[in-house]
């Protein structure tokens, strides 16, 4: 997959100092939010386009190569509010949230960089300090393929 980075964002990259700030912002939508939960990992909220971004301590944990699995990510919100608690766990359990990633520059908001990065919330996990979710990507592997291989299609599978 190829990428456009703005000109700003390829300063910010190849420069030795930069004053450009890297912001990844998070958006977990369901069917059953009024809103979708947007967070970006800032130290203030930000008002662009007539939505706000809440601002949220979180990480987000990359995944590691393990063969014959689907990687996984790991979300992990550290600073939450009883809304966003209630809100996750009042989603119902037949369609899992979707959580998109993206990043963006503090001094263009509205342009996303890299992204976006769509993944499921497969599982979550609540304590007082912080919401662990495990994020996946769509299950590739799995889909139904609409094809039949056939010695007559593909005889040298078959030999």
């Amino acid at each position: 997959m190829s990428r456009s980075l703005s000109p700003t964002a390829l300063r910010a990259i190849h420069d030795e100092h930069t004053g450009e700030v890297w912001l990844p912002r998070l958006t977990i939508s369901h069917p059953t939010l009024s809103q979708p939960i947007r967070a970006v990992r800032n130290g203030v909220n930000i008002d662009h386009a007539g939505q706000t971004w809440v601002a949220f301590e979180f990480s987000v944990d990359l995944p590691s190569s393990v063969a014959g699995e689907l990687p996984r990510v790991r979300l992990t919100l550290t600073t939450i509010t009883r809304e966003v608690v209630s809100a996750l766990r009042g989603l119902s359990s037949g369609v899992p949230p979707l959580v998109t990633l993206e990043y963006v520059l503090a001094s263009d908001f509205g342009r996303v960089e890299v992204g976006p990065v769509d993944m499921t919330m497969t599982g979550a996990e609540y304590s007082a300090e912080a919401i662990i979710a495990d994020l996946a990507f769509e299950d590739l592997l799995n889909l139904p393929y609409g094809h039949s291989f056939t010695p007559a299609d593909y005889p040298g599978v078959f030999s």
